[in-house]
């Protein structure tokens, strides 16, 4: 026996020192055992796995890493010799895990894995782990698989994470895809949310795929820790014909804005690479798979996509004539209208300003940019085509992206500049245009006319003629009775000469003389002819009023609008001719359009916009006592709100009358505005849209709402507590729209802390928040909420900022006065509670103020927890102050101290128990 040992142990002593002898002595170890009882092999082997078992994982060891690899080697071994030496089939069927020996082994290491030595259950999984890893293709028989699974499944809710990774590592080879229900893979999703980085990444690298795992693995692409989001991003790229289009969106837009340099440059190479290879090297097959084209928003999504995926992977590592290859284009170098769609316009678009922006492509310009002018023939003959309604959108977005081709190429020869107009001219007459193709269509004139009067009144003769358009086959028919008319005239005119001449032969002198006469009258007639047929009378219709036709007009006023920066002379004129009645008009869509125009005349103009605000205000007002209002011009009306009370604040207030604010109201919050409107009616507004049922509503007056606080234009700890409130309030991880906002929040909680003279505002807040959660009824959401977590947070905040001592002490002090003002309240609990989470202040002098107003009422808390923290509490700060705890104050700190650490030894015994 002892012989036997020996060799054991010699063998276990060389496989410590090298991994290369791991081979030759697992097959020495598996004769030994061949040629040996089991139970004295078992003897002679279990005192080494317990040592293994023993021996500290916290600091690494790479001794007992090469035993552990060496006992997986040495299974492995013994299994395939096992499986060569059976020839009969149903030994052949038998699980190596059913060796003896192995089978002795796991079991020994399952107990090992609930034991209480977190060493042992450590190196209890690690070493199941390295027998699986070793024995891939082996089989479990299925009692011995529950047990495996069962004991692990134990061991993925252990308190110690390393311990979570290794039972991962076990257990990740026994889930079963074909059970909806699967227990491993149900766990591992809960660890897809473990408070450890390293867990949650072990996790995402383990888990099986399967639809809705592929949705978690998604979410840890927006993981706080950048391991996690990289080991995600690397999971996905294999992944993507798994993903819906919207999912591969997310996966990309993640990656692009992602923090961390390594895994923005993974995405834009290794995971777009793997990607484009799934989709057989084909990048617009691949482009295709990333399109979004169900509205207006999903095109400007899909648009940035593309522009992504060409300009930061496909042009970048591909040679020229490969990025030149996919597009076929004719000899006008333009592409055929059937070749065009969503991939193609796009890749086109982008190769040109490629090719153009690059000096070193200069030589390849002439071979693939096209001429201006055979472009504008090319985009009106394609506007031209009567397209189906359903690629109506498809439609919008390549003549987008045909007039931004326009924008980029050469527009400096007059007759270039000219075709460009009347192209402008025709398309925006006679298209049905987006937002979208109607601000790139203007955009091009900012090239062309670079004087902002000059581009707005091309604009507005558009909109005049529209609005007021030419009879043309009418003074076609003038022109031609006019023309008949001077033919006759000339008739007339060479008759009468030629009688004028016969009358001077015959010397009848006085004929001679009345037929000058008239025809004098006849070419003083046919000058007035020519001079009418030289500058003709327009003759135009009356104003035309219809629906689509204001509509097309009032969008093309935006488009002008939005590519100046300021009223021009032009622009006053659509203000203050064309928008005022739209703006009182009766239908939703007309209104709309006008007060959007209106707010960008706002916006440019402080006088407008000192009466703009009210109209504005007074739409939220009616909607506020139950008037009817539509979503969009809701979300119109806080935008404009929003964006003058930030631009302008206070330069439209109007003076104070005689200091008539009440004492109760805050001076800050009673701004009006001149003309009426509260500044406190308008926050208010806002504030009550958060909770509107329409999303879009909800969101734009909380982005709203965090623009005007960033921007320091309301001073306001209510504000503040209600975005906290908001932030931290639990929401379902599948309801994107509450994730949505309460992303927003985030940012802006971060951002607060830095601004400047606003740290009291933020304490304030954050001491108004407490209140709300001391208050809060059991059945409101934020008695779900833990409060600690939300405390940790708020301290966080505190820490941001260059006054966050300061703001700590007097939130310290500010509990403690509570407490000691109405020791009995219900909410002394709490105030206690947080009072332990927050760390004391260096000042001494405050120090000693906490330990009065606490000392004071301790005995007046008869509840026991609160009276426990209190407890707690004052002796924190007697070991601040230095104080010896047998020292008597107002109340006996030994008593105090003694029961404290009573209370302690008996909820630890407690505990064990």
């Amino acid at each position: 026996m002892n012989n036997l040992r020996n060799q054991v142990n010699s063998i276990f002593s060389a496989c410590q020192e090298a991994s290369a002898c791991h081979q030759i002595n697992s097959i020495k170890l598996r004769k030994l055992y061949q040629q040996t009882d089991l139970e004295e092999f078992w003897e002679a082997i279990v005192p080494i796995i317990g040592h293994i078992q023993e021996v500290e994982f916290k600091t690494k060891n790479p001794y007992i890493d090469r035993m552990i690899e060496f006992i997986g080697t040495f299974c492995a071994a013994l299994s395939k010799t096992r499986t060569q030496n059976n020839t009969d089939v149903e030994s052949l069927d038998e699980s190596f895990i059913d060796d003896p020996l192995i089978a002795k082994l796991i079991d020994y290491l399952l107990l090992g894995s609930d034991c209480d030595s977190e060493t042992i259950r450590l190196r209890a999984c690690q070493l199941i782990n390295k027998i699986f890893d070793n024995s891939i293709e082996a089989d479990i028989s299925d009692e011995r698989y529950e047990a495996i699974k069962d004991a692990l499944l134990e061991r993925l809710r252990d308190s110690k994470g390393d311990i979570r990774i290794q039972a991962i590592l076990a257990l990740y080879r026994l889930q079963n895809l074909e059970d909806p229900e699967d227990p491993v893979i149900a766990e591992f999703i809960y660890l897809l949310h473990d408070y450890l980085a390293k867990v949650r990444k072990v996790v995402v690298e383990k888990i099986a795929i399967r639809r809705d795992v592929v949705n978690f693995i998604i979410k840890r692409t927006r993981d706080v820790d950048i391991n996690v989001r990289l080991a995600a991003f690397k999971r996905i790229s294999k992944l993507v014909r798994a993903l819906k289009i919207d999912e591969r969106v997310t996966v990309l837009m993640g990656g692009k804005y992602d923090s961390c340099e390594k895994n923005r440059n993974y995405v834009c190479t290794e995971l777009l690479s793997s990607w484009w290879e799934i989709y057989n090297y084909d990048i617009l097959l691949l482009m295709k798979s990333l399109r979004l084209d169900a509205d207006e928003k999903d095109i400007q999504q899909t648009s940035s996509v593309f522009e992504y995926v060409l300009n930061q992977f496909y042009f970048k590592n591909r040679t020229v004539t490969e990025i030149l290859e996919v597009l076929e284009l004719n000899n006008e170098k333009l592409l055929p209208f059937e070749k065009l769609n969503w991939e193609t316009i796009t890749y086109w678009k982008l190769l040109i300003m490629k090719l153009i922006s690059d000096k070193d492509l200069e030589c390849y310009v002439e071979k693939v940019v096209p001429e201006v002018v055979f472009l504008c023939r090319y985009i009106k003959e394609f506007s031209e085509l009567d397209n189906p309604t359903d690629i109506y959108l498809e439609t919008q977005y390549i003549l987008k992206q045909l007039f931004l081709m326009i924008k980029v190429l050469d527009l400096s020869d007059p007759h270039t500049i000219n075709n460009v107009h009347a192209l402008v001219e025709y398309v925006l007459k006679n298209g049905d245009l987006i937002d979208d193709t109607m601000e790139a269509i203007i955009g091009v004139l900012v090239k062309t006319l670079p004087d902002p009067d000059t581009r707005c009144r091309f604009g507005m003769e558009i909109i005049s003629d529209i609005l007021y358009p030419v009879d043309y086959e009418e003074e076609l028919q003038n022109q031609n009775d006019l023309t008949f008319k001077m033919t006759k005239l000339k008739t007339k005119s060479i008759q009468l000469s030629h009688e004028q001449d016969e009358a001077v032969k015959a010397q009848d002198f006085l004929l001679a003389e009345r037929l000058k006469g008239e025809i004098e009258s006849v070419l003083l007639q046919l000058k007035n002819l020519k001079n009418t047929i030289s500058n003709p009378t327009i003759i135009k219709q009356k104003k035309v009023e219809d629906l689509p036709t204001v509509c097309k007009c009032l969008d093309i006023a935006w488009a002008i609008l939005r590519c100046v920066t300021k009223l021009t002379p032009t622009l006053k004129s659509i203000q203050h001719d064309f928008l005022p009645d739209l703006l009182s008009s009766k239908d939703d869509f007309v209104r709309l359009k006008a007060l959007r125009c209106y707010a960008i005349c706002c916006i440019y103009d402080k006088k407008t916009a000192g009466q703009g605000i009210h109209i504005y205000a007074a739409y939220i007002s009616g909607y506020q006592v139950g008037l009817e209002c539509d979503t969009q011009t809701l979300i119109c009306c806080i935008s404009a709100i929003s964006d003058l009370i930030r631009l302008y604040d206070g330069d439209f207030m109007a003076a104070p009358i005689d200091n008539e604010l009440s004492e109760s109201v805050d001076e800050e919050h009673e701004k009006v505005f001149a003309g009426g409107t509260a500044l406190t009616s308008l926050i208010q507004g806002l504030v009550d849209l958060t909770e509107d049922e329409e999303f879009d509503v909800r969101l734009k007056a909380w982005e709203g709402l965090c623009k005007i606080i960033l921007d320091d234009r309301i001073q306001s700890p209510a504000l503040i507590a209600r975005l906290i409130l908001q932030w931290c309030i639990p929401a379902d991880t599948d309801d994107s729209e509450s994730q949505t906002i309460k992303q927003f929040i985030g940012f802006v909680l971060v951002k607060l802390p830095l601004l400047r003279e606003y740290s009291e505002q933020l304490e304030g807040g954050i001491l108004l928040t407490i209140d709300k959660f001391a208050k809060a009824p059991s059945t409101s959401p934020l008695a779900k909420v833990n409060i600690d977590n939300v405390v940790k947070f708020m301290l966080a905040l505190c820490k941001l900022s260059s006054k966050g001592d300061t703001m700590r002490s007097n939130i310290i002090l500010a509990l403690c006065t509570k407490i000691n003002e109405n020791p009995t309240s219900e909410m002394t609990s709490l105030y206690s509670k947080i009072l332990l989470i927050v760390d004391l202040p260096e000042d001494q002098n405050l120090m000693e103020q906490i330990f009065v107003l606490i000392d004071e009422v301790r005995e007046d808390i008869d509840e026991k927890i609160p009276n426990k923290n209190i407890t707690k509490l004052l002796s924190k700060v007697s070991e601040r102050l230095n104080q010896p705890l047998e020292q008597q104050a107002t109340s006996n700190i030994d008593a105090i101290v003694e029961e404290g650490v009573e209370e302690e030894e008996e909820a630890e015994e407690v505990e064990i128990d």
